[in-house]
């Protein structure tokens, strides 16, 4: 395989296979040889030891390299851990603008940050506007003023109704915070029913301008927090994440009548994993195993 077909079938993977960037990103990330052993992936240790003529220690250490780029997901099923080549761009994309701001790896940092700049620019709302003239339902990520740093670049709620209402959208979820502004997306520490629903002000500040649906995220603890969110007509629904995480079963326990808080310390071990570890609770596991 030659080095073109390597970072092609590459961008393929994440379904990008014509775009230009998303093949300098991953030139970025791996050489030729690293790609061909992403793309022989899922195989077994002693294979891909025998087939890159590497010892099985050194295979294990570039997996967690490539994990911790974004280009290789790690699964464990049944006590059994595999790797997985990358298939999902948002993956690549948070992985490596996690890592490039936060110095956690080389190479050349800008550059990373440079190619995902074209990229969005060009190529996705190209594909974008392919979307709309062909149809189909599809997404859109707007940035509120105060849900992070301030700059020129982000929307006013007025812009952002009028961009909701003209595109005759079902729904909004409203969130906050990206990968490279970690601190605004998952709060830590969430002890008290005050520290919950931490989003609060923007979902106000949107339900006075739009009349559509709105879904809210953020620090959802407890029952009664949660309850009051939805009779005072701030959201019409609320959505949570991390306690899911620690107690799949949670909602089905509330609707059962046990209202008690979730159990969920809001510490982000999970979410601050996720990207070198499979998705767990670290707090539960760590009781199980002091409990034997």
């Amino acid at each position: 395989m030659n080095e073109a077909d390597v970072y092609q079938r590459l961008a393929g993977k994440v379904n990008f296979p014509k775009s230009k960037f998303i093949r300098q990103v991953l030139r970025k990330l791996v050489t030729p040889d690293e790609g061909e052993m992403l793309l022989a992936l899922p195989a077994p240790l002693s294979e891909l030891a025998q087939k890159f003529q590497m010892d099985e220690a050194m295979v294990e250490q570039k997996l967690d390299e490539f994990v911790r780029k974004g280009v290789c997901m790690p699964l464990e099923k049944e006590g059994v851990l595999r790797h997985f080549c990358v298939n999902n761009i948002i993956q690549v994309h948070d992985a490596t603008i996690h890592a490039t701001i936060n110095k956690k790896y080389e190479p050349v940092q800008d550059e990373i940050v440079r190619l995902w700049q074209n990229f969005r620019e060009t190529e996705w709302f190209e594909m974008v506007r392919m979307r709309e003239e062909f149809g189909g339902s599809q997404g859109r990520v707007a940035p509120l003023r105060g849900a992070i740093e301030d700059t020129s670049q982000l929307l006013p709620y007025e812009d952002v109704a009028a961009i909701i209402e003209e595109a005759g959208i079902d729904c909004i979820e409203i969130t906050g915070g990206i990968y490279e502004n970690p601190d605004s997306t998952s709060k830590k520490a969430i002890r008290k029913e005050e520290d919950e629903a931490y989003f609060l002000p923007h979902a106000e500040a949107l339900r006075s301008a739009v009349s559509i649906p709105l879904i809210l995220v953020g620090g959802f603890r407890t029952p009664g927090v949660v309850e009051r969110v939805l009779e005072e007509g701030t959201a019409d629904m609320v959505s949570v994440c991390r306690p899911l995480i620690r107690e799949p079963l949670l909602i089905k326990r509330w609707k059962e009548g046990d209202l008690e808080k979730a159990t969920c310390i809001s510490c982000n071990q999970c979410t601050e994993n996720v990207f070198t570890a499979s998705l767990r609770c670290y707090v539960e596991e760590a009781e199980r195993a002091k409990a034997g």
